[in-house]
């Protein structure tokens, strides 16, 4: 949490390949899409704050949800509803990607947001 933001960007750019990777290969459909969400969100956060939140917070979040869903699977028990950090990042996803759209549009890019859906 102290480290440069470079630092941080570089370590969640890490953990975004590996689950993107390792995402690419769980059968169970809603474990898949929640893995691919927390990618998604570190991507958007790499770039900015996601929700008023920093990277390094996203990150820790990120992490947390991560392991609580990993360890639900691995037990064979439903996955549990979100941390209370991330459940609020969950629930802003559209406010998020509108407010992305908006810089890249202002920035004169062309690009948009994928939507989470495609992963």
């Amino acid at each position: 949490m102290n480290q440069p933001r470079e630092e941080v960007v570089l370590s969640v750019a890490r953990v975004c390949t590996i689950l993107g990777f390792e995402q690419s290969f769980i059968l169970d459909a809603e474990l898949r899409q929640r893995v691919a969400e927390i990618c998604y969100f570190l991507d958007l956060a790499a770039a900015g704050d996601v929700g008023g939140y920093t990277v390094a917070e996203v990150g820790f979040l990120a992490r947390s949800e991560t392991r609580m869903l990993m360890g639900a699977w691995a037990r064979g028990e439903d996955l549990p509803p979100s941390i209370e950090g991330w459940g609020e990042i969950r629930r802003s996803r559209s406010e998020i990607e509108t407010r992305w759209q908006q810089e890249l549009s202002d920035a004169g890019l062309r690009v948009k947001v994928p939507p989470l859906s495609i992963y």
